[in-house]
């Protein structure tokens, strides 16, 4: 059995990966725990030393054996060899580790501090984990000798996955990125950093062949932040605005969004995809469907349960836990009162209401048309106040109990009529009934909105399928 596959095979870098969280556990509690109360047959710093420096190289070998695999992929590729579909990834070398992806400030910073031995939130790595299955992801680069010397960089592409590369420092570097634009089935681009760079030149390359189908622009976020090899800093918006100056009179490309995205031929025209089926566009979900399947929008059927599900079954619970949980808090006392049950409705709906900007942003995500997107809004939150009501009206009018007789659940302990003194049993049926109505309504009208969307696909990836 070769070792370098057994390494490189991802079901074993699973393993090494849980073997390194443990060993990081077990020295975490090792070291809180008082020394008396470490095992005796495990002491504490035998442990370190031997396990530590184990599951380290086993890591670098599973991570140094994957990428060898893809050099030896691309090498094939470029031979002319019989291989999967290859999907070319031209970029100003400044980029590489630090165009990461979108999120909030506190993730991003969290992310940050642990960039030197995990390399998660960069892209490259991200969209490496989605399309080598299907692709032969591949890059170009200089030479070995003009990666970055800095330690913490060293360490960081030794524990990080990479496209497969291909090193050429000749002259000749041109024409085999001209063979390989007009036989890749997908261009990725990120903008260029200088004028008249490498990336420059091959950007022109691929703007000057009718191949403007399968290019794929990445728009930087605002988080994305670069130094050149002189020290200059560079923003996301400078790189992108690189790109317009120097595509202004061959492909129009839209105006650049702080929220960044994949800038991509959707019906002849390049649009800015910065979310897809509910997810953002740096999201794993999201890439697999655009670089998988080019389905750029959701089913009516499934998009309609996204949106059941973060609002009838996420936010909703979520508001109605907070209000129990703060009102008991806040008033102990008014558990024994017949106004707890009105104050958890109310409190309730105040807390779902702060959740509204966070439902609006995720109804924006499945490229629905602006005035789409505020109809899908403004009906779902009408949907889900019509169930809350119809299902409150159920169960405190003797409804609920009625329901129960013919569905003969004997189990569940019924009111009086009239009676608002209601036994746990009957207080799950109760939030079951109301969960179900809301979801129903929610999800049918969800499903009116989305059944007459566009229906929008990546054809380069369709077409690749097909050819295949």
């Amino acid at each position: 059995m070769d070792r370098s596959n057994f390494f490189a095979d991802p079901v074993a870098g699973l393993f090494i990966k849980i073997a390194v969280a443990l060993n990081s556990i077990a020295i975490a509690v090792f070291a809180a725990s008082p020394a008396e109360e470490n095992l005796p047959f495990i002491p504490y710093w035998p442990w370190l030393i031997v396990s530590t420096p184990i599951v380290i190289f086993l890591l670098w070998r599973h991570y140094g054996a994957f990428n060898a695999q893809l050099d030896r992929q691309v090498s094939i590729a470029l031979s002319d060899g019989n291989t999967k579909p290859v999907l070319l990834y031209l970029r100003p070398f400044v980029t590489d580790g630090y165009l990461i992806d979108g999120g909030d400030t506190f993730t991003n910073t969290v992310k940050g501090l642990l960039q030197f031995v995990n390399t998660t939130n960069v892209f490259e790595g991200r969209l490496l984990s989605v399309v080598c299955k299907k692709y032969v992801p591949l890059k170009f680069d200089e030479s070995e000798e003009n990666e970055s010397k800095k330690l913490i960089y060293k360490i960081r592409t030794m524990f990080s996955y990479r496209f497969g590369r291909h090193f050429d420092n000749t002259d000749d570097w041109l024409n085999t990125v001209d063979r390989t634009l007009n036989n890749c089935t997908l261009c990725i681009i990120v903008p260029p950093a200088i004028s008249g760079s490498s990336t420059w030149k091959e950007i022109e390359m691929a703007l000057e062949r009718s191949i403007a189908g399968k290019l794929v622009f990445i728009m930087p976020g605002k988080d994305s932040g670069f130094k050149t090899n002189e020290g200059t800093k560079i923003t996301a918006k400078q790189l992108w605005e690189n790109l317009l100056q120097m595509t202004k009179d061959k492909i129009w490309l839209p105006g650049y969004s702080r929220n960044g995205g994949f800038v991509l031929p959707v019906d002849g025209r390049m649009t800015l995809i910065d979310s897809c089926h509910g997810f953002d566009w740096f999201h794993k979900k999201a890439m697999k469907e655009i670089f998988l399947t080019g389905k750029l929008t959701c089913s009516k059927w499934l998009g309609s349960l996204k949106v059941t599900y973060k609002l009838a079954w996420q936010l909703l619970p979520l508001s109605v836990l907070y209000a129990v949980i703060s009102l008991s808090i806040i008033f102990p006392d008014l558990s024994e009162t017949e106004r707890y049950g009105p104050a958890i409705i109310v409190v309730s709906f105040a807390i779902l209401l702060l959740h509204m900007r966070a439902f609006y942003r995720f109804c924006s995500r499945f490229l629905l048309t602006k005035g789409r997107v505020i109809g899908l809004f403004v009906s779902t939150i009408a949907a889900l106040i019509t169930g809350v009501i119809a299902a409150s009206n159920l169960i405190m009018d003797g409804w609920g109990i009625f329901l129960i007789d013919i569905l003969g659940l004997s189990w569940i302990t019924t009111p009086e009529i009239g009676s608002t003194d209601f036994s746990p049993s009957y207080t799950l049926f109760g939030l079951f009934l109301l969960l179900f109505a809301t979801s129903a309504l929610v999800y049918l009208t969800a499903f009116l909105f989305f059944s007459g969307q566009e229906r929008l696909e990546f054809k380069a990836v369709s077409q690749a399928d097909k050819n295949r």
